[in-house]
């Protein structure tokens, strides 16, 4: 593909096979909601992922001055999740159906945000490449 080398096309690609595999796990949690036993299995937050494979903690800089200042402050969000459903069912079993909805929810909205920039990185290409002489 002539958009592989460009890292906004990298990291969209990477995101959307880690959305692909969180899909399957969720898919795998509400298919065993009622396994006696069966503990819900999740991934880590995708920041954790870019860390891991980019070497470095991606963050905002202000590079102008008219720019806003990046917030400052400790994460909203843990680097690493347990794997562990709100309650858990007599029988020992984890998943909630709620929660599993949820994160479908969650990866649906991630998935269209991520092939929608990919359209528009397609789109941004085209129209430069369309003006070169």
């Amino acid at each position: 593909m002539l958009l592989d080398g460009i890292e906004v096309v990298t990291l969209s690609k990477m995101r959307l096979s880690y959305l692909e595999e969180r899909h399957q796990l969720v898919a795998q949690n509400v298919a065993n909601a009622d396994t006696p036993g069966f503990k819900m299995q999740d991934l880590k937050p995708f920041d954790a992922v870019i860390d891991r494979n980019f070497g470095r903690h991606m963050a905002a800089v202000r590079t102008d001055p008219g720019h806003l200042m990046p917030v400052s402050g400790e994460q909203k969000f843990a680097t690493d999740r347990r794997a562990d459903g709100w309650e858990r069912a007599p029988s020992g079993n984890s998943v909630l159906l709620e929660q599993e909805m949820m994160k479908a929810t969650e990866i649906s909205g991630a998935y269209e945000m991520t092939n929608l920039v990919l359209g528009k990185t397609s789109e941004m290409m085209r129209t430069a490449m369309s003006f070169r002489a």
